[in-house]
């Protein structure tokens, strides 16, 4: 990814938990938002960042990469050419 890319896929995932937490403050619902919202959240931002980038990105949620023992992933991002392997663009780990 070019680091123009890298920074839109940042302020969109940034912009994302920030307008979940500004929402959860107006209506007085954030202590009730579990991961599993901001996660979605992050699948939104991921796609509209590589829509926006015209590439057809894979996104794995809750995914453990080969050889790991620890928790999975909360979102991991592929991308995969014509003829290429899939090829990891970045992941997203939450911390609630």
């Amino acid at each position: 990814m070019k680091p123009s890319e890298i920074q839109e896929l940042a302020s969109g995932i940034a912009n994302m938990l920030l307008s979940h937490a500004a929402h959860g403050l107006s209506t007085g619902s954030l202590h009730g938002m579990g991961e599993i919202t901001l996660r979605d959240g992050l699948v939104v931002a991921a796609a509209a960042a590589g829509a926006k980038a015209r590439q057809a990105w894979i996104l794995a949620r809750e995914f453990t990469p080969d050889g790991w023992s620890d928790a999975a992933v909360d979102l991991v991002i592929y991308r995969k050419g014509n003829q290429d392997a899939e090829k990891a663009v970045g992941g997203i780990e939450l911390k609630f």
